[in-house]
C-alpha cells in the first residue's frame, strides 16, 4: 500500500485497496494517527510485520480534492468513523468539521432550514455515521470558527473585538 501511495497514479488505488481490507477488518492499523504512513509496533509478531496509518493514507488522499469536492470528502471521512486523533477525539467528526468550515458548504453539509420552515437534513445526517454526529460537528465547527476569529481580530490589532470572541 505504501509503495502504491508514493506513486502518484497509484494513490487512488491504494486508498481504495486500504479501505476495502480496512472495513474487512484484514489490515493491521497503527494505533497512532500520528505516527508515519508504516509503522512498526514493538509487541507485533513477527517483528518484520508493519502497520498502515489509514488514517494518515486517508486524509493525505482527501487533500487532493477535499476543497473541489466536498461531497466526495465526506464520504471517505466516513471510513475514519471509528478511529481516536491524538487527543481521543473522533476523526471522523474532526475531520468534518475542519471540511465544512474550509467548504463553506454549510446547508450542503449540515443542513438548512427550507422557505416554510421544516428543516433539511445535510449530508452529514444522511450519511448516519452515528448518534448526534451532526450536532457534534456542528459544535466543533463553531468552535474552530470562534478560534479563526479570535485569531483574525487579535492579528489585525482590533482587541475590544477579540475579548467579545
Amino acid at each position: 500500500m505504501e509503495f502504491l501511495f508514493r506513486v502518484e497514479r497509484f494513490r487512488a488505488h491504494a486508498a481504495h485497496v486500504a479501505i476495502a481490507l480496512y472495513e474487512a477488518n484484514l489490515l493491521s492499523v497503527a494505533s497512532n494517527v500520528q505516527s508515519g504512513l508504516l509503522s512498526r509496533d514493538p509487541s507485533d509478531r513477527p517483528s518484520a510485520s508493519r502497520r498502515l496509518n489509514f488514517a494518515r493514507l486517508v486524509m493525505l488522499y482527501v487533500r487532493r480534492f477535499e476543497s473541489t469536492d466536498p461531497v466526495e470528502a465526506l464520504h471517505y471521512f466516513y471510513f475514519l468513523r471509528a478511529l481516536r486523533g491524538p487527543k481521543g477525539d473522533n476523526l471522523y467528526t474532526s475531520c468534518v468539521a475542519e471540511l465544512v468550515l474550509e467548504s463553506r458548504e454549510f446547508d450542503l453539509l449540515l443542513g438548512s432550514i427550507s422557505p416554510d420552515g421544516s428543516r433539511v437534513p445535510g449530508l452529514i445526517e444522511r450519511l448516519q455515521s452515528g448518534p448526534n454526529d451532526t450536532q457534534k460537528v456542528k459544535s466543533l465547527a463553531s468552535t474552530l470558527f470562534l478560534d479563526i476569529s479570535y485569531c483574525l481580530y487579535n492579528y489585525s490589532g482590533n482587541r475590544s473585538r477579540c475579548s467579545r470572541v
